[in-house]
């Protein structure tokens, strides 16, 4: 099935079991699928996102480069980020350049990291020409 997504102007296309032309829901426990956090199982659903290379910016490197350096308030130590837009536009830094473990999970950031992330979100925001006070996009990752 294709799809077209409005908020991106993408075309996703979707492709799941059919039978006797309807969708089918696997009752074969062997084929059928559970995904976390939903009970039950049922069958797969592929999604392939057709081009999404700047979907919100219109170029997957929205700046034109592959990295930008940008600093942190307070720092006089230059943080390499990687602004991309593919699907999302999202800011990717280094776990190492906030000088915290690639393993530390979200809820245990300190607060002067979640600070420093939100502070390389905006600057990222700001280079891809996107509003830096929008809280949805884009999207910091580590």
């Amino acid at each position: 099935m294709s799809l077209w997504n409005t908020n991106t102007n993408k075309k996703i296309n979707a492709t799941f079991p059919v039978k006797d032309g309807q969708p089918w829901l696997s009752d074969d426990s062997e084929r059928a699928i559970s995904v976390d956090g939903i009970s039950g199982k049922a069958s797969r659903i592929t999604v392939d996102y057709l081009e999404p290379g700047g979907a919100r910016t219109g170029k997957l490197f929205p700046t034109g480069n592959k990295f930008d350096v940008v600093s942190l308030p307070g720092s006089d130590e230059p943080v390499r980020i990687t602004c991309l837009d593919c699907t999302n536009p999202t800011v990717y830094v280094q776990a190492s350049s906030l000088h915290v473990p690639p393993t530390l999970l979200p809820d245990e950031f300190p607060s002067t990291t979640l600070q420093q992330l939100e502070h390389l979100r905006m600057s990222g925001a700001r280079l891809m020409g996107l509003d830096p006070t929008a809280q949805s996009q884009p999207k910091i990752a580590l």
